[in-house]
């Protein structure tokens, strides 16, 4: 896929792991224990922490970031979303940082991090030059990342990953 437009195929598979992803956040959302960290969404497991989660999934938030949001649902799957504030000159250290091999791609807007949008209230389509990363699979791990522009020289990066 070198010209960043999905093929038919790969576009059910995604819409696929999207409805997966909905299912597993919907059956996760009714959970009775909160989790106790502020920053958490409601309905995460109580039991993973931010640090928990970001070791499971690979990713490396940069210290810098501000208005960090998390949540970890297990169940059929473990999913994970994340959102943060950083400069846009750090993200690409984040990236590098977790391990993503391939790179923001102007105009993607990924469907995991699409469809986790909708369960978060993220509303990513109100954000300017948006860039993503659809997939990047590490063994059984698949993330998605998806950085937008924010008012000031700060991004938004959003993420969503299960296995």
């Amino acid at each position: 896929m070198t010209s960043g437009v999905p093929t038919p195929a790969q576009r059910a598979v995604r819409w696929l792991l999207s409805l997966l992803m909905g299912v597993s956040l919907f059956a996760c959302s009714s959970k009775e224990s909160p989790n106790p960290d502020p920053r958490a969404y409601a309905g995460a497991d109580s039991e993973v922490t931010l640090e928990k989660a970001l070791g499971d999934h690979g990713l490396k938030v940069p210290e810098e970031a501000a208005e960090v949001h998390f949540g970890a649902f297990s169940g059929r799957e473990y999913s994970f979303q994340l959102s943060f504030d950083v400069a846009c000159s750090s993200v690409q250290g984040f990236l590098t940082a977790s391990g993503f091999t391939a790179p923001l791609r102007p105009g993607v807007v990924p469907s995991l991090v699409y469809s986790a949008g909708l369960s978060r209230g993220w509303d990513v389509e109100r954000f300017g030059g948006p860039r993503g990363i659809e997939e990047d699979v590490r063994g059984v791990l698949h993330r998605s990342v998806l950085a937008v522009d924010l008012a000031t020289p700060n991004c938004r990066v959003f993420v969503a990953s299960f296995k």
